[in-house]
């Protein structure tokens, strides 16, 4: 739990629990295309441009539609698709 230092009306320092916030949601939506930079532990090695086909809570699965040269291997094993964070998803510009 977060905290920060008061000093009561009695002299005393306790700790007042910080109200949490809430990060805002990125509004993403089906069949829209993005610029997507997926987990840093996947193999990819540039961003790709995807197209959303289903939102999960915070990733959503996406149909890969254009990558760099060198990641193209990747496409075949993946069959087009992969999860990428809703954090790494930025709206493409055409």
């Amino acid at each position: 739990m977060l905290t920060e230092p008061h000093i009561s009306r009695y002299g005393g320092l306790v700790a007042i629990p910080r109200k949490r916030t809430r990060r805002k949601k990125v509004k993403i939506e089906i069949g829209e295309v993005y610029e997507c930079t997926p987990h840093s532990w996947e193999t990819w090695k540039y961003p790709f441009r995807a197209v959303v086909e289903r939102i999960y809570t915070n990733s959503a699965m996406v149909l890969i539609t254009a990558t760099h040269p060198s990641d193209e291997y990747l496409l075949q094993q993946l069959q087009n698709r992969t999860v990428v964070p809703l954090k790494g998803m930025v709206a493409a510009d055409d």
